[in-house]
């Protein structure tokens, strides 16, 4: 064990992950370590120590690390779609707030409350939303299958507070996986989430895979009915190490790359910006939604925080 030294950070850190995951196999060779994989908000810790977002829009199925409860994140957006106008007039932004009570070594359960409006955009036209309409409720069941694998089943948005919240009824089920590409302290390490969802995952021909039930009204797919379509969900991610990513994930409504970072070594902080349509015509569907029927470059990002 002596090979296995702790890293000096500030965040809390847990000797006994090393003592469960090491791999006896290789003790008279050379002593390697497994490590434990853990989520926080959209990124994840490595035995407790925080790596940068592995995804944006995309949910990862990893257990929540048993050293936080809460995570909060602003979701923003340049412009939207077919947005005519300024930047004051075509950006948003969205507050989510992670909450995971339950939190075993193997399970976790937690909430997810979303505002939507964090402006009074278009209200004087009566079409837009009042600062901190549009608030929503969903959650999130994680389980570790095995050293490799976990799984996770969750909704966003599944309880709307008002009548504002068009982000729709967004229902996954989703596994997640790595592999480790050195042996270093914060080693480089690749992950992969792939699964299916509904409606903003389902989103016009991406729901090829069925349609459903969504328990609710206001979805995005259904034609105003409580219907939603379903349609699959991935993302990769390399992390070179705890404060550098990269990742790409296909969310259904489109398709985005981007950049995940951890700016502050002893801080849980994290950074993501990522770009969207910006392949002409791909996915082609989404075409309709933009001016002229053509999609132009537009860039979303995260800021997230986790105590």
């Amino acid at each position: 064990m002596e090979n296995l030294k702790q890293p000096v950070l500030k965040w809390k850190y847990s000797e006994d992950n090393f003592d469960k995951t090491i791999n006896k196999k290789n003790l008279s060779k050379k002593t390697h370590k497994y490590s434990v994989i853990k989520g926080i908000g959209q990124g994840i810790t490595v035995n407790n120590y925080p790596y940068p977002e592995i995804s944006n829009y995309v949910p990862h199925g990893f257990v929540e690390d048993n050293f936080k409860s809460s995570t909060i994140s602003i979701r923003t957006l340049n412009k939207t779609r077919g947005c005519h106008g300024d930047l004051s007039h075509c950006a948003d932004a969205i507050l989510n707030i992670d909450y995971f009570p339950i939190k075993k070594e193997n399970y976790s359960l937690g909430f997810k409350h979303t505002t939507q409006s964090l402006s009074s955009r278009g209200i004087e036209n009566d079409k837009g939303t009042k600062f901190g309409e549009a608030q929503s409720l969903g959650f999130k069941s994680a389980w570790k299958l095995n050293q490799n694998w976990s799984f996770a089943i969750g909704g966003e948005n599944v309880i709307h507070f008002d009548k504002k919240t068009d982000l729709g009824r967004n229902y996954y089920l989703i596994f997640s996986t790595y592999r480790e590409l050195n042996d270093s302290q914060t080693p480089s390490i690749l992950f992969f989430n792939s699964g299916f969802g509904s409606d903003f995952y389902g989103y016009r021909g991406n729901g090829f895979l069925g349609r459903s039930s969504c328990l609710g009204s206001n979805t995005l797919t259904g034609n105003e009915t409580n219907k939603c379509q379903w349609g699959p969900i991935s993302s990769i991610s390399l992390a070179f190490n705890d404060r550098i990513s990269v990742n790409s994930e296909w969310f259904g409504y489109g398709y985005g790359i981007g950049l995940g970072i951890r700016p502050f070594k002893d801080s849980s902080v994290s950074i993501s910006i990522y770009a969207t349509d910006f392949i002409p015509g791909f996915p082609d569907y989404n075409q309709k939604s933009c001016i002229d029927n053509s999609c132009d470059t537009r860039l979303y990002s995260s800021l997230s925080i986790s105590f």
